[in-house]
Formats: C-alpha cells, sequence, structure tokens
C-alpha cells in the first residue's frame, strides 16, 4: 500500500513537470510569433522564470524519494 503511494505520488510529480513544461513552451511560442505587447511580454517571461523554478523544486522531489 505504502508502495503504491509513493508511486502514485511519483507519477502526479511527473505529470506536473511535464505540463508546466508544456505551458512554458506555449507562452514561449505565443511571445515569438504574436503581436503581444511589452508588458504582457514581461509578464510572461516573469512567469516562466517562476515556471522553471517550480521544475527545479519537482525534480529535486522526485530525486529525493
Amino acid at each position: 500500500m505504502v508502495a503504491d503511494r509513493g508511486k502514485h505520488r511519483k507519477e502526479k510529480i511527473k505529470n506536473q513537470i511535464e505540463n508546466t513544461i508544456k505551458n512554458m513552451n506555449e507562452s514561449q511560442e505565443n511571445m515569438e510569433h504574436e503581436n503581444i505587447p511589452a508588458e504582457e511580454q514581461r509578464r510572461i517571461k516573469h512567469k516562466n522564470a517562476h515556471r522553471e523554478d517550480q521544475i527545479d523544486a519537482l525534480r529535486d522531489e522526485l530525486d529525493q524519494d
């Protein structure tokens, strides 16, 4: 039972990482291919920096298990 919870937790973290990377890539592509105002671009860059931190933290969590 405990092993199942650990396995489920790892899968959940992996999915979070994949989804975060996908969102980061999509927002980056949108910035490059669409006419987005400078303020919105700054907001997206800030959010992507936060996403990178989140990905690092999630990967660290996976490594600890």
